[in-house]
């Protein structure tokens, strides 16, 4: 009866001292409600419950931080580099389409213990032409890509001597429609074990969409981790494409000459640490349809035909 003032979400200051194992509640209103993403004639769909604060005086309070595009065109975003320390080579530009929050708060006001984060970015090379004449839709092309926007992102980090991140792990081909795939993979810090799990799928030629979910630690002792992978397993679940005449004309131009369009089933991991100027160079990882090419971010054996 009690349980809404049990779990409602205010932090007091006793939550330091307290060192109980905690089965967060949360988000504050768990209804998922539908969302959806223009992409030219296209529409992503999915459900995501409302983003929540968390009450409370510094430094305890949670603002409820939330994102979207709505009804723009995503496809029409104006891409800008990426943070310089982030990505050193500047390999890829980007534009935020969609970020949300959630709050889990632990009994009586404890406060938040933990969070889940939605973010939705979309990516291109405007200003390079490493994948000019060829097609995020082509499944080789694709991996491709994702080993280079990876490496931008990851490759450069070191934990001392090695590597700070290790990824991609646990890939997974997730069918978002009858032609267009995603891939589904985790990116693990060796720093403080967290794991990110990635979303990425192709929208036009020379564009791609990209949606993470961080705040999952893999040794986590202090709270039960349930209801926050729960949520997430409910948003990628409700994962929708639905593809319009610009997009499944693409993507047919591209299977006129590809015989097989699927992503590959296995994805090994990138050799990491790299330097962010070598990204781009022939990158090692294991790809079952691909192990008699090399795929290097040239691609000039992919270009679309006439």
């Amino acid at each position: 009866m009690f349980k809404w003032l049990r779990y409602f979400p205010l932090a007091l200051s006793f939550r330091e001292n307290s060192k109980d194992y905690v089965i967060p509640h949360g988000p504050l209103f768990p209804q998922l409600r539908k969302c959806s993403w223009r992409i030219g004639g296209s529409r992503f769909r999915f459900s995501a419950p409302w983003a929540n604060a968390v009450y409370g005086f510094s430094p305890f309070y949670r603002a409820s931080n939330s994102y979207s595009s709505k009804e723009h065109d995503v496809l029409s975003c104006r891409l800008a580099p990426e943070n310089s320390v982030a990505m050193p080579n500047n390999r890829w530009q980007a534009s935020l389409i969609y970020s949300r929050q959630w709050y889990f708060v632990g009994p009586w006001f404890s406060g938040d213990y933990c969070s889940l984060k939605m973010t939705g970015v979309i990516y291109g090379q405007p200003h390079l032409e490493d994948f000019k004449g060829t097609s995020f839709f082509h499944p080789r092309v694709f991996e491709s890509a994702v080993a280079d926007f990876l490496s931008s992102y990851f490759g450069h980090e070191k934990n001392g001597r090695k590597s700070a991140y290790r990824g991609p792990l646990n890939w997974k081909v997730i069918p978002l429609s009858e032609s267009v795939q995603a891939a589904s993979f985790d990116i693990f810090s060796e720093v403080n074990g967290s794991l990110k799990k990635y979303i990425v799928f192709p929208v036009s030629h020379d564009r791609f969409i990209s949606i993470s979910f961080s705040g999952i630690y893999e040794n986590e002792r202090r709270y039960d981790q349930a209801p926050v992978i729960n949520l997430m397993r409910s948003i990628t679940e409700s994962f929708r494409l639905e593809v319009g005449l610009d997009m499944q004309a693409q993507w047919r131009e591209v299977s006129a000459y590809c015989t097989d369009m699927s992503l590959t089933s296995e994805y090994g991991e990138l050799r990491w640490p790299v330097k962010p100027e070598d990204v781009g160079k022939p990158i090692g990882f294991a790809s079952r349809n691909a192990d008699k090419e090399e795929l290097s971010l040239s691609a000039k054996k992919l270009l679309l035909k006439d």
